[in-house]
């Protein structure tokens, strides 16, 4: 069997080539992508289920890109806009040093609110080291 390139399969970024790419176009030209996970800002019991009963339907579920440069923070939407277009970018925070104590099973705080990290402590350990330079 021959190798094919696969877009979906994650990066070193934490996520596949093409989302690495339209993210890496939201940068500014000297700016560097370091790494990026997702996250749930609205993670509730209500949301959870909404989000099993809508996929492939635009953001309803408060799920977000948390994408580590070289100089920042970056809050991006998981879902393009209804209607097309550039994904929206919800925050830009300085560096933190630390994403602090992860609770539970991927719970950190994040620009002071708590978020919900589905891939859990592995995915944040990965963006721990990000964080370093």
């Amino acid at each position: 069997m021959g190798h094919f390139p696969d877009h979906w399969t994650p990066d070193s970024f934490g996520i596949d080539l093409l989302t690495a790419q339209e993210l890496r176009d939201m940068l500014a030209a000297d700016e560097t992508l370091h790494f990026v996970f997702e996250a749930q800002i609205k993670r509730t019991r209500a949301r959870f289920a909404l989000e099993l009963l809508s996929r492939g339907i635009p953001n309803f579920t408060g799920h977000v890109y948390v994408v580590i440069t070289d100089r920042s923070l970056l809050l991006v939407d998981v879902a393009r806009q209804l209607f097309g277009g550039d994904r929206l970018l919800y925050g830009d925070y300085p560096l933190p040093s630390t994403f602090g104590e992860v609770t539970g099973r991927g719970w950190i705080v994040l620009a002071g609110r708590r978020v919900f990290v589905p891939g859990g402590r592995k995915v944040i350990e990965r963006a721990e080291a990000a964080l370093r330079p």
